[in-house]
C-alpha cells in the first residue's frame, strides 16, 4: 500500500502524466514479455521467496503510476519462485483490492474527482459482468 500511495502521489502532485505515458508504455510491454516467457519455461521447484517487502512495494508503486503492475509483477514473480497458483492468485487478489483502494483515496486526495458520470458507468459495468465472471472463472 505504500507504494501505491507513493506512486499515487508522485503521479498527482511530482510528475506530468503525459510526460510518464511513453515510459509507462514501454514497462508494460516488456512486462508482458516477461510473462509470457515466464509461461514459457519449465515449471520451477518451490523455492523460499525472500525479499517480498519490496516486491510488494514495486508492485504496488507501478500499478498505481501505470494503471498496472500489482497482479503481473507480484503474481508472475511469486508463481516464478514455485508458490501454488490458487494460493498465489487468491492471496494476490485479496491484497489487491487494499492496493486499488489507497492508490484511488490518494489521488481522490490530491486531485479531488472532476466527473462522477465515468465513475458510475465503471461501476455499473462492474456490477453487471460480475456475475458473468463468476460464472466464467467457475468453469
Amino acid at each position: 500500500m505504500i507504494g501505491a500511495i507513493a506512486g499515487a502521489w508522485l503521479l498527482s502532485d511530482v510528475i506530468d502524466g503525459d510526460i510518464i505515458k511513453p515510459f509507462m508504455s514501454a514497462y508494460l510491454m516488456i512486462l508482458g514479455i516477461l510473462i509470457l516467457r515466464k509461461a514459457l519455461q519449465k515449471r520451477k521447484p518451490k523455492s523460499k521467496t525472500k525479499r517480498l517487502g519490496p516486491l510488494a512495494f514495486f508492485g504496488g508503486f507501478m500499478d498505481s503510476i501505470g494503471g498496472g503492475g500489482w497482479g503481473p509483477i507480484v503474481t508472475s514473480t511469486l508463481l516464478a519462485k514455485g508458490r501454488t497458483v490458487n494460493y498465489t492468485i487468491g492471496s494476490v487478489n485479496a491484497a489487491e483490492f487494499f492496493i486499488a483502494a489507497s492508490s484511488a483515496g490518494t489521488l481522490l486526495f490530491f486531485n479531488g474527482v472532476d466527473s462522477w458520470q465515468v465513475i458510475i458507468g465503471l461501476i455499473l459495468g462492474g456490477v453487471i459482468a460480475s456475475p458473468f465472471a463468476a460464472i466464467l472463472v467457475k468453469r
